[in-house]
């Protein structure tokens, strides 16, 4: 019995510490899962941080994946709250359906948030929709509500809530102005869709990406199979009837470079929102969390900690 209390005190010493250990490995390590999303599609999802914090789910946009967001998954922000991100489907590491009804209206975009934020029991998550990914955000919000979310991030996009304009400058038309060069990223000719993905990455930027992010981005579009990219037109775009209803906290982030939203539409659409502030990133491109990581990520977790 002497040495019974020492040996119990280094149990329970031994045990803290090994949570501790874990707690540390949780936030150090992108943890990987497939779960099933709508219809049964796989979902590659990641996850990284602090398992007790508040909750970031990022979206990454069209022809890209979840590589989009490592400025953010690898940064301090993994300290202090938990971060998630999965790849689209069609996109990455998920599954790639050849169906159109697998693409086709919000609903089916919706019920993959949906099923993401259900497997993960995640709760008052903030949602990053960047670029396509806010359509995909307010189409959850359409379908399943506001329930489980307390905040959205808005990145490089309008999510169809209000009409906007493109850029008057020559880079715009490479991406909404010119059919070829869509046709060409969209090609059955492979040669000719890799030749076209190689130049996706420079619309994304106002200056150049570094060579391995660059190489990141191009993988990730050539990924998407062209049978599903051509069925992205069957995609409804327009959320113009949710901007009065999309009463959460937003945070409007675009650079005043990017290809495929002016400035004063995006202030329109802070305008329309209820509860919207809009942060504008000068001599930035389509992707300000990947431009100005730094300051993205402060004004990221400001804004969680106001919804908060």
């Amino acid at each position: 019995m002497v040495g019974f209390f020492p040996r119990c005190m280094l149990l329970i010493f031994a045990i803290g510490a090994s949570v501790t250990s874990v707690a540390a490995v949780a936030e150090d390590k992108m943890m990987f899962r497939m779960i099933d999303g709508d219809g049964g599609v796989p979902l590659r999802v990641v996850e990284k941080g602090n398992p007790e914090g508040p909750t970031i789910l990022f979206i990454h946009g069209m022809a890209q994946s979840t590589l989009s967001f490592e400025r953010q998954l690898n940064s301090d922000l993994a300290k202090r709250f938990r971060l998630v991100a999965f790849d689209l489907r069609g996109h990455g590491g998920s599954a790639k359906p050849w169906r159109s009804s697998d693409y086709a209206g919000s609903r089916v975009w919706a019920a993959d948030v949906a099923a993401v934020i259900e497997a993960l029991e995640l709760r008052d998550v903030t949602i990053v929709g960047w670029s396509f990914g806010g359509y995909v955000a307010v189409s959850y919000l359409r379908h399943y509500g506001y329930d489980r979310v307390r905040g959205l991030n808005l990145v490089g996009t309008s999510a169809g809530l209000v009409e906007f304009q493109p850029p008057k400058n020559s880079s715009v038309e490479k991406v909404t102005g010119n059919p070829d060069s869509v046709a060409r990223r969209s090609s059955l000719d492979l040669a000719e869709r890799v030749a076209a993905m190689h130049e996706f990455p420079d619309l994304l930027t106002a200056e150049p990406m570094q060579p391995d992010d660059r190489d990141a981005s191009f993988y990730s579009g050539i990924m998407l199979p062209a049978y599903a990219l051509r069925l992205f037109d069957k995609l409804p775009l327009d959320n113009r009837d949710m901007s009065e209803r999309l009463t959460l906290p937003t945070l409007v982030s675009m650079g005043t470079l990017d290809i495929g939203m002016d400035v004063p539409s995006a202030r329109r659409l802070d305008l329309a929102l209820p509860n919207s502030e809009l942060s504008l990133f000068d001599g930035i491109g389509h992707f300000p969390a990947y431009e100005s990581a730094e300051r993205y990520n402060q004004e990221l977790t400001d804004f969680v900690s106001r919804c908060d």
